[in-house]
């Protein structure tokens, strides 16, 4: 018959085979998984790795949402790679393979109607490059502040941190009207259409703009990426910058986090951590 392929769709909790439907499967569980880091050298192992994209001996089975029971339609020695799935931007339909993290890959030996439980770690490729990070656990801040800000981020420890011995954290209340952060100038983002993403950890109880400028501080370069959502507990995005940096390629580049409310609004909050500027 030859080589034979198998599509897994699970939106209804059911599969389909490529072939072979009298085949009894073998099973793969994963419910959870794992990121290990170097901190001095990759920052924080937070991760949020949502789904695994599986391939059977090289050959691609399908992305799975976790937890999930990949059924196998083969039995034996088999080597199974996993690759780490996100949301880009936090958007649901827009998952994919996270090129930053390494694959995980083992041998396993597949049994007719047997689960194998397997947990997979992942840990940030060699050739990645951390452009800028911050994690506010250092003296100093690297962010500076548009000159309208209204306040700029103050060091908080525990139980305020998100991990380590502090995180930063931002307040506008009363005449507190505008927050506006600067990252430090960025001059050796490729702009060659290589991955460039921008991490981080954040708990936020009001709408929150991350985007960047070129030649700042000239509004016109001023570009919003992706609007923050509250939330009532620490989350963590992966920010797709590519399309955006190779805009313009012979400008530098800074990140900012903006937030505007209205004297009418209620306080706004903002905590962030672990950011990472990052490609290849």
């Amino acid at each position: 018959m030859g080589k034979k392929m198998y599509f897994f769709l699970f939106l209804s909790g059911t599969f389909i085979w490529g072939c072979s439907k009298s085949k009894i499967p073998s099973y793969l569980f994963v419910d959870s998984v794992f990121v290990n880091t170097h901190y001095q050298t990759h920052g924080s192992a937070s991760h949020k790795i949502t789904d695994i994209w599986v391939y059977l001996n090289d050959d691609f089975i399908g992305a799975f949402e976790l937890p999930v029971k990949i059924p196998i339609l083969e039995q034996g020695n088999h080597k199974i790679t996993i690759k780490a799935g996100i949301k880009v931007n936090g958007i649901a339909n827009t998952r994919t393979a996270y090129p930053f993290y390494t694959d995980y890959s083992e041998y396993i030996d597949l049994e007719e109607n047997k689960t194998i439980n397997i947990k997979p770690s992942f840990t940030y490729r060699p050739e990645t490059i951390f452009h800028w990070t911050e994690d506010f656990d250092l003296a100093g801040i690297s962010f500076t502040y548009s000159s309208d800000s209204d306040t700029s981020f103050k060091i908080v420890t525990n139980p305020l941190a998100f991990e380590g011995t502090s995180s930063g954290a931002a307040y506008l209340y009363n005449s507190t009207l505008k927050f506006e952060a600067i990252s430090p100038i960025q001059n050796n983002i490729p702009r060659s259409q290589k991955p460039v993403f921008l991490e981080l950890n954040y708990k936020i109880n009001q709408v929150l703009i991350v985007g960047i400028y070129f030649d700042y501080p000239a509004p016109a370069n001023q570009y919003s990426l992706v609007y923050l959502n509250p939330t009532e507990t620490w989350n963590k995005i992966y920010v797709n910058l590519t399309e955006k940096v190779a805009l313009k390629p012979n400008s530098p580049i800074l990140v900012f986090f903006g937030l505007n409310r209205n004297s009418t609004d209620s306080p706004a909050n903002i905590y962030m951590d672990n950011i990472k500027l990052i490609s290849f």
